[in-house]
């Protein structure tokens, strides 16, 4: 080091300006703007923190929302000028945002949503629920909904199986009765006679009974 420069950093160490300016600062959030925050530091309360680490960068990005009140750490890219400032850690997070094209995914202390396109999927405390352009479901505890659920429940398909086979025993005998019924007095009786004739046709055909695979969609359980 020559004489000069050594008189020159003399002279900054006894006015205190050879210290480099921190790039780094503790600062608590006093609240939120969009994708930017305002926080204090020390007594001084600074606004237009971004949140994101390029400008504009939340709109096809990672957003991080603060809480109020938390401690973030904040990089000064001004090098001491408290001009350029983002937020780069969190002691705690109100919100998660990452957007990519059409793809949004949200997350907060309550609720999880991904929206992708005309899909959407949501997710709280206390359901779930999705949907896939002209169909949606909910998951309730105990509950699950198609739609809007006007349609009410799903069929139990072995206790409706075991009715219609209820039901079609019970033609089927009748239709045996009929066949073995005949006029006594044709003569006397000729209405009877021509219902008996009539409804021939129909006795002798039985029904065959259900069975649960005809009726059965085996890709929608429950």
């Amino acid at each position: 080091m020559d004489r000069l420069s050594e008189i020159r950093h003399l002279i900054k160490s006894v006015a205190g300006t050879d210290q480099k300016p921190d790039a780094f600062h503790l600062m608590e959030v006093t609240g939120i703007e969009e994708d930017t925050c305002r926080a204090k530091l020390g007594d001084l309360e600074i606004p237009e923190i971004r949140l994101s680490s390029i400008f504009k960068g939340a709109e096809n990005g990672i957003l991080i929302i603060p809480e109020i009140g938390s401690i973030i750490l904040v990089a000064d890219l001004s090098m001491g000028e408290l001009r350029d400032l983002v937020a780069i850690a969190y002691s705690e997070i109100q919100s998660i945002r990452i957007r990519k094209e059409d793809t949004t995914i949200y997350h907060d202390k309550d609720t999880v949503r991904i929206e992708t396109g005309k899909n959407t999927f949501y997710m709280d405390k206390e359901s779930t629920s999705f949907s896939l352009g002209e169909s949606n479901v909910r998951i309730e505890s105990g509950l699950i909904r198609l739609n809007s659920g006007t349609n009410e429940g799903l069929t139990k398909v072995k206790e409706v199986t075991a009715r219609l086979n209820e039901i079609e025993r019970d033609i089927n005998t009748l239709k045996d009765l009929w066949n073995g019924w005949q006029p006594v007095n044709t003569t006397l009786e000729p209405d009877a006679t021509f219902l008996h004739s009539t409804m021939a046709a129909w006795a002798v055909a039985r029904l065959t009974e259900t069975s649960q695979a005809s009726i059965e969609n085996t890709k929608v359980t429950h």
